[in-house]
């Protein structure tokens, strides 16, 4: 979304319901990085015993 918007000036409001909410998380919070790593998604992978993983990503 940053990069559709440059070389424009971005204010960002963020809004949420859930108190220690972090930015990287809200949905109105396009414009800020991702934190998430490649061990978090694999964790979920593991978490819900998903098998049908495409083997591009299996093998990164």
């Amino acid at each position: 979304m940053a990069r559709a918007a440059f070389p424009a000036t971005v204010i960002n409001l963020m809004l949420s319901d859930v108190v220690g909410d972090k930015m990287d998380v809200i949905a109105s919070g396009p414009f800020v990085p991702d934190t998430s790593t490649f061990k978090d998604v694999w964790g979920i992978f593991k978490k819900y015993d998903l098998k049908n993983i495409p083997a591009v990503i299996q093998n990164i």
